[in-house]
């Protein structure tokens, strides 16, 4: 299991990944501590002369591929020489920075956000299926603004703890830099802790990310577990039921997911509620927060009574909180519709009696299995 702690300069991360590691080692777990970049060996040569400005002491003096590339070397060469053997051991590896630093930096110097979306795909592409890293799985983003990190960096800097380097010495690439960390963090499903204020309070909210991560890693080897084809029978029985619910009536809009991998499948909910004259409206992330829009014509599609949001959800307890998977944006966006029809779909066999929660989770409305309805 990789756990990677992500952040911009001055965020908090290093602290919080040095806490972390010292509990591990009092509670006598078996890990392994990786730091990213590493300074000083033969594969940061580049990384190195890039930050300390020798390509240009603007960063956007060196694009994005280029230095991505930089950066994806040091971590390729680590994984071939370094920690390979643990990770396929099963080993817990802890990274402080890892595979995301390049989506938060490097994805700063895109004014738009299609063109940065098209630089996370490349990222994706270019780190994990053609170097073929390991995917971490679970990466922690420590969310700051840009005037709360050049404090930090300057105290750090005036007490002799380092000196800045090219990203950590402009506000407005620092800024630009929360926003590209902030849309990274929803395109790959990051889970977001706020790294301002007591470093106590924002250890506890890490910890209690982490129990969450450990159950969603069992949640998915049972999902695995079930055979492809028994799964799409399965879904097919609970789209059955879905399309059953009195509430689409008086439905307009429907916000639900495009389904992938082992989710459970929207493609027939789509067509069905498509073809009754309901709204379709998907996530999308590219203001670096979760909105809906219409696939087609990408126009924002908003909340009105009536509507029914799809909440998607790894498994989902007999009390109606569900487990995602862990970026929170479904229920950040659902704090501001406290009266809306909120529908979780599960597996039968995948319902828990309870998942981890926390103060801010919510139950949904209305349960549905290949079995049947609860409502809460």
């Amino acid at each position: 299991m990789i756990i990677s702690f992500e952040g911009i300069d001055g965020s908090g991360k290093s602290s919080q990944f040095e806490r972390f590691t010292k509990h591990l080692a009092q509670n006598g777990t078996d890990f392994r501590e990786v730091k990213f970049p590493r300074y000083g060996e033969k594969s940061a040569v580049l990384l190195e002369a890039y930050l300390a400005g020798e390509f240009g002491t603007d960063p956007g003096d060196v694009n994005a591929y280029a230095a991505g590339s930089f950066f994806a070397a040091d971590r390729y060469a680590s994984y071939k020489a370094d920690w390979g053997r643990d990770y396929a051991s099963g080993k817990l590896l802890v990274f402080d920075r890892y595979t995301g630093s390049n989506a938060i930096h490097q994805g700063a110097k895109f004014s738009d956000s299609g063109s940065r979306e098209e630089y996370f795909a490349w990222l994706r592409d270019y780190e994990y299926t053609r170097l073929g890293l390991p995917k971490p799985n679970l990466t922690v983003y420590f969310d700051v603004s840009p005037e709360t990190s050049m404090a930090r960096l300057t105290l750090r800097d005036e007490a002799g703890g380092g000196s800045s380097d090219i990203h950590e010495t402009d506000i407005d690439f620092l800024r630009a830099g929360a926003e590209s960390g902030r849309a990274a963090a929803a395109y790959f499903n990051w889970s977001v802790i706020s790294g301002e204020g007591d470093p106590d309070t924002i250890f506890a909210a890490f910890l209690k990310v982490v129990e969450k991560a450990n159950f969603r890693e069992v949640v998915r080897s049972r999902i695995r577990a079930i055979p492809k084809a028994e799964r799409a029978g399965i879904d097919d029985k609970l789209c059955g039921v879905l399309l059953t619910l009195p509430e689409w009536k008086n439905c307009a809009n429907v916000f639900l997911y495009e389904s992938y991998g082992t989710e459970i499948a929207t493609p027939r909910i789509i067509e069905e509620l498509k073809a009754r004259g309901i709204n379709i409206a998907v996530p999308n992330w590219g203001s670096g927060k979760m909105i809906f829009v219409e696939p087609l014509t990408g126009r924002e599609v908003k909340y009105q009574t009536g509507d029914i949001i799809i909440v998607p959800a790894l498994t989902i307890d007999r009390k109606g909180y569900r487990m995602g998977k862990g970026g929170g944006y479904y229920d950040r966006h659902l704090e501001s519709l406290p009266e809306a029809i909120t529908v979780g779909l599960a597996r039968d066999a995948l319902l828990v009696d309870e998942v981890p929660r926390e103060a801010h989770d919510r139950q949904v409305r209305i349960l549905v299995t290949e079995c049947g309805v609860t409502r809460f």
